[in-house]
């Protein structure tokens, strides 16, 4: 900046921090000036020293619109611009999330070379549940109608049910409780793009006497990672990959505990003519608000106890 000309820099929300510097003449020479910004009830000011000088003109602009749309695409560009922080974890958490990440660092353990995790309750959510073993079975008369109107649903239905026993992610309930326990309806989901699989997804939004699992149940917080920052690094290697992992929920144990409250019914080797018996599960379920969480505490979990086996380029 001199006497001749001066310029004005436009100032983003990112750069509040900068400090007014000093400002002198000696000799008939201009030292540059610092100016800074303040954010005031009118709006973001540019604050410096003004020098007495009768060749300099000072004029002050001011420019507004009423297009919201304007205004609504600008505050999504500088989202847009925000790098998100690598760490998941980083994020604030209600406190509800903390809670319930609290829930699942106490509750972990190694079984079977699997975690067990609990499910994470509201406070005494788990008390408040009664058995409604009859909306189950209400709900199963009318499964039963659907598959036996569909011979090739119940054929991929009854494979499903019959893998999730054989692989131990749901058991048939020898234990004889009748009050602190839950069942939950299901039902077959199929997908468009993948011909002839079906899967079992268990309703925890079912209600009886105005409750549910999951109005019970936390979500926990969200422990994925974030698309940007996944892109973003993406470009930092020559080479990536990617993996899936199978029925993810199903890696994740229950303790014996919380399998009463995953009941459901079924009959003795999917014949629809036999009267169902009680099956549970004993792991987190696709249906339930918080196996998203619990499942990718487990990741990281997996990841953290397993660190010292890669390097950091791995």
């Amino acid at each position: 900046m001199n006497q001749a000309t001066s310029s004005v820099r436009l100032v983003g929300e990112r750069y509040e921090d900068m400090k007014p510097g000093p400002s002198t003449s000696r000799d008939g020479e201009f030292v540059p000036i610092v100016l800074g910004n303040m954010r005031t009830l009118l709006g973001w000011s540019l604050i410096g020293p003004v020098l007495p000088s009768a060749g300099i003109t000072l004029a002050v602009h001011h420019v507004t619109t009423a297009d919201e749309v304007l205004e609504h695409n600008v505050k999504r560009l500088w989202q847009l611009d925000a790098i998100p922080p690598p760490n998941p974890s980083g994020v604030s958490m209600s406190k509800e999330d903390r809670y319930a990440l609290s829930v699942m660092k106490q509750s972990k353990s190694k079984v079977n070379g699997h975690y067990q995790i609990s499910l994470p309750w509201r406070p005494h959510g788990d008390t408040l549940l009664k058995n409604n073993r009859q909306l189950a079975k209400t709900r199963l008369t009318h499964l039963q109608k659907r598959l036996d109107k569909d011979r090739y649903l119940k054929a991929k239905y009854t494979k499903a049910v019959n893998r999730y026993l054989s692989e131990g992610h749901a058991r048939l309930v020898s234990e004889k409780d009748t009050e602190a326990v839950w069942f939950l309806p299901h039902h077959p989901v199929t997908h468009p793009f993948k011909a002839g699989k079906v899967r079992v997804v268990f309703d925890c939004a079912a209600k009886f006497r105005g409750t549910s699992l999951n109005d019970m149940l936390l979500p926990g917080p969200d422990l994925l990672q974030n698309l940007i920052g996944v892109l973003l690094r993406f470009r930092l290697g020559k080479i990536a990959f990617t993996s899936d992992i199978q029925v993810v929920f199903h890696q994740v144990k229950v303790p014996l505990a919380d399998q009463k409250f995953l009941r459901f019914l079924w009959w003795p080797q999917g014949d629809t003519t036999k009267e169902p018996v009680e099956h549970c599960m004993a792991v987190h379920i696709f249906g339930a608000k918080s196996s998203p969480s619990v499942a990718n505490f487990a990741l990281l979990q997996t990841a953290q106890d397993n660190a010292d086996h890669f390097n950091d380029k791995c």
